[in-house]
């Protein structure tokens, strides 16, 4: 339910909640109380736009904590939304700050579990800033893909454009032309990069 360098007796301080499909988790301006970690199921972390869009910021998966960072903050400043049926294990803050204060080997593996999972957000931040769907289908797919060059999604094409920033006719159009061009192939939901445009180019320089 936590990872392994979490003291039991913290953990046996968790509660467990159930989420159906849409249930909210938190919502925005909601007071940080808990420290959330997905159980089953999968949950995003949803930024409402003042135009009545919504920019999902992050999906989370189970054995992943959801909106950890926040641990500094007193308000959410987002929306957690289950996209499936979920469960949820809390954590109440402040008996999670007192073990970080009183056991500096726990601190340092929260600091470690932390940092990675910043690199990982700092890679999505990344992504959102570029300007165009087709950079941003191909940076997502050279960040996820295996050393096969395979990624699998992890839930529908919608989820994904959704994650990307991008409309589903926006997405579906990119990727056509990529299938057009050979730079990828789709089966179902796994897609596979065929070649690098970069390293095409190269070659026809040559």
């Amino acid at each position: 339910m936590f990872p392994a360098y979490f003291p039991h007796e913290l953990v046996r301080r968790a509660r467990l909640r159930s989420l159906r499909r849409g249930e909210v988790l938190f919502s925005f301006g909601d007071r940080i109380d808990s420290l959330h970690r997905v159980v089953e199921g999968q949950l995003s972390l949803v930024h409402l736009l003042p135009d009545g869009g919504e920019l999902v910021l992050m999906r989370t998966g189970a054995d992943q904590f959801i909106a950890e960072c926040s641990v500094c903050a007193n308000e959410y400043t987002c929306e957690a939304r289950a996209d499936k049926e979920s469960l949820v294990a809390s954590l109440p803050m402040a008996e999670f700050d007192r073990w970080l204060i009183q056991d500096g080997s726990f601190a340092r593996a929260w600091a470690m579990d932390l940092a990675r999972r910043l690199k990982d957000q700092f890679i999505r931040y990344q992504r959102l800033s570029l300007r165009n769907a087709r950079d941003r289908i191909l940076h997502f797919l050279h960040s996820e893909a295996d050393t096969r060059g395979v990624v699998s999604l992890p839930g529908s094409y919608a989820d994904w454009a959704a994650e990307l920033g991008l409309t589903k006719e926006t997405l579906y159009r990119a990727l056509a032309a990529l299938e057009d061009e050979a730079v990828l192939s789709r089966d179902g939901r796994w897609l596979t990069i065929l070649e690098s445009p970069l390293r095409r180019g190269t070659r026809r320089e040559r």
